[in-house]
């Protein structure tokens, strides 16, 4: 289930199954990366707690490639956007979603031309407002220029946002800065700052944050700390250095995609023992088959009640639960107990940072228990409802039909989807199926297109001159009438 099905899934934004992905196909070098991305995700998804997260860039080939784990600005962005485009044409309520995607995209070459004319200890800033009700703060991306090769990235997270909020913000910062009329044009006009004295990263943040503060607390009298209400006593901790405090709390969520990774697509006693101690509910059985709406479920799940005790667990509580004395069974317990009264209070603890893509609302009920559960688990990732008669072994191949959709448009280059024993796509099975040939469909389609491609052509050709004959005729008239005139 683990190598075939997860590399069959399309794996999108904050797919649950994205970790146990890199878990199997990478191995324990995996892991750190797995750990930091988790630690940004959960201080995402905590309920007002702001969070500073810096990424360090290295400049090469004209991309930005990050110094841990090696991950293309580029190709993040472009990926992002792909995913976005399915969902949106599934969706279209993340019409939105998608248009943001799509300006993004183009931040890449934006950072790479500003990158090789910028002095050192510029910072490029691009501040990416809340759309819809999902998102409860801005994001800011800024970026500053270290030296030649290297680029430091900080993502801060400012509350109390709206467009008219950040136009006061963009003015105070740069006197010169247009207006703008909505989240979008926000993202897309984004802006250079330089300071020979901010010339740091921790340095500008500081600045950055507290003028932003500032003129909250000239709007309303009050204290704020990154967009937040406070006082002179209360403390606003960043939120991710609060998640990177409990290491037995992300520990959990090693444990349990660890436990996926070597199951071998079957409940063991380990995934019993986690399903048990954190009260999740599942009615697993040992050697139960585990299909990709379970195990993205599950992992899901998982995540949920460690965000809840990290989120509303007294100070002093986590503390001790730090305390490498507790054990991991206390940290167990809290997960369980804080993640029943998170559910109760109907918390979603739903990424702030990025919609969540990819996970079924449906709920699994379905053992599996008999040889075909791969089989299963594979159509289940292609969306296919019926059973596939003579399929043969399902695999990740290229349909042997030449003209099928599926191989793409570049016959020296034919895309990959699933294919059958006798490597033959999904669809084109269903069709042979049906006695009828694919070839001469998909030529019989190609023909129809076409034809209706050149009656288009000629009908519009054919208003164009009858236009043109109107436009002749009318210019022939006013000079007729100019002669008379005359």
């Amino acid at each position: 289930m683990g190598e075939v099905a997860i590399n069959a899934s399309e794996l999108g934004i904050n797919d649950p199954l994205s970790h146990l992905g890199q878990l199997i196909t990478r191995g324990e070098e995996a892991i750190i990366g797995i750990k930091e991305d988790l630690e940004t995700d959960i201080a995402e998804r905590l309920t007002e707690t702001p969070f500073v997260n810096y990424v360090s860039f290295e400049f090469t080939s004209d991309d930005f490639v990050s110094a841990k784990d090696k991950v293309s600005m580029k190709s993040m962005t472009e990926k992002n956007l792909q995913i976005f485009a399915a969902e949106s044409a599934k969706n279209p309520n993340l019409r939105d979603e998608f248009e943001r995607a799509e300006i993004e995209a183009h931040e890449v070459a934006k950072l790479v031309a500003w990158f090789k004319n910028a002095p050192i200890g510029a910072n490029l800033v691009f501040e990416s407002l809340p759309i819809g009700e999902e998102q409860t703060f801005a994001i800011s991306r800024i970026y500053q220029k270290n030296n030649e090769r290297h680029l430091e990235g900080c993502f801060v997270s400012l509350y109390s946002s709206s467009v008219g909020q950040f136009n006061k913000f963009r003015e105070t910062l740069c006197a010169d800065m247009p207006a703008c009329l909505n989240e979008k044009a926000m993202l897309q006009n984004n802006y250079e700052f330089y300071e020979p004295a901010l010339t740091t990263p921790d340095k500008f943040i500081d600045f950055y944050v507290g003028v932003y503060d500032r003129l909250l607390q000239e709007q309303t009298g009050k204290l704020y700390s990154f967009g937040l209400e406070t006082d002179e006593t209360k403390e606003i901790q960043n939120g991710l250095l609060k998640v990177r405090e409990q290491p037995q709390q992300t520990a959990i969520y090693l444990d349990t995609i660890k436990a996926l990774a070597s199951s071998n697509g079957k409940i063991t006693p380990e995934i019993m023992q986690i399903n048990n101690s954190l009260n999740l509910g599942y009615q697993f059985k040992i050697n139960q088959g585990i299909t990709i709406n379970m195990a993205r479920n599950f992992i899901s799940d998982v995540r949920f009640n460690i965000v809840s005790v990290i989120d509303k667990a007294p100070k002093e509580l986590l503390n001790n639960l730090a305390d490498s004395k507790t054990g991991q069974d206390a940290n167990f317990a809290a997960a369980s107990h804080f993640g029943e009264q998170a559910r109760t209070a109907g918390e979603t603890y739903a990424s702030n940072g990025c919609p969540e893509y990819g996970r079924s609302s449906t709920t699994e009920s379905e053992s599996a228990n008999d040889t075909g559960f791969e089989y299963n688990a594979i159509c289940q990732a292609f969306n296919i409802r019926e059973k596939l008669d003579n399929f043969g072994k399902p695999k990740i191949g290229v349909c042997r039909i030449n003209n099928c959709p599926s191989r793409g448009d570049l016959s020296w280059l034919p895309d990959k989807t699933l294919v059958g024993g006798c490597d033959i796509c999904v669809c084109c099975h269903k069709i042979l199926g049906k006695g009828k040939s694919p070839e001469k469909i998909y030529a019989n389609k190609k023909q129809k297109e076409e034809k209706r491609i050149r009656e288009k052509r000629a009908y519009e050709n054919k208003k164009l001159n009858d236009q043109k004959k109107v436009a002749d005729k009318l210019k022939a008239s006013l000079s007729d009438e100019a002669k008379k005139v005359a």
